[in-house]
């Protein structure tokens, strides 16, 4: 595992944007992960993203492109 300071390194050299939260279930415990990642310091719109919105904007797209194809 990776530090949260490392984590949050990451994220911000490369944008929260490009992130999604999993948990590799049932590999890890689900609610270790989620402890994990709540330790890093995030903003509210970095969490939000992370957790549902990034996932939620890339699948719109690929839809769109579907459409296109």
């Amino acid at each position: 595992f990776i530090t949260a300071e490392k984590a949050k390194s990451i994220i911000d050299k490369l944008g929260a944007e490009k992130f999604f939260f999993g948990t590799d279930f049932p590999m890890w415990d689900a609610s270790g992960e989620l402890e994990r990642f709540n330790q890093i310091k995030l903003t509210e719109k970095e969490r939000d993203g992370i957790f549902s919105l990034n996932i939620k904007n890339l699948l719109i797209r690929l839809a769109y492109f579907c459409r296109l194809v």
